[in-house]
């Protein structure tokens, strides 16, 4: 997510961007933290960060790692 990371003067567009898109997106950016920064943090976030899940993954099924963990390997009898 933090790789896209550059200077404004320094953004390469496509094709098919305009100047004046990535200049909304800019003031879109501001607002969101001048918000966040007069009602607390987290008071706006974007959608796509999700919100906080009370779900946890299930690993009652989980497969052994055979190749990367020295105590998971099959014992191998002659």
């Amino acid at each position: 997510m933090l790789t896209g990371l550059v200077p404004n003067s320094e953004i390469q567009c496509d094709l098919f961007t305009s100047i004046s898109k990535s200049g909304k997106e800019q003031k879109l950016m501001e607002s969101l933290d001048r918000v966040n920064l007069r009602f607390g943090r987290r008071t706006l976030i974007p959608a796509s960060t999700g919100i906080g899940q009370p779900w946890q993954m299930k690993q009652q099924f989980l497969s052994k790692r055979y190749t990367t963990r020295w105590d998971e390997l099959m014992p191998v009898s002659f």
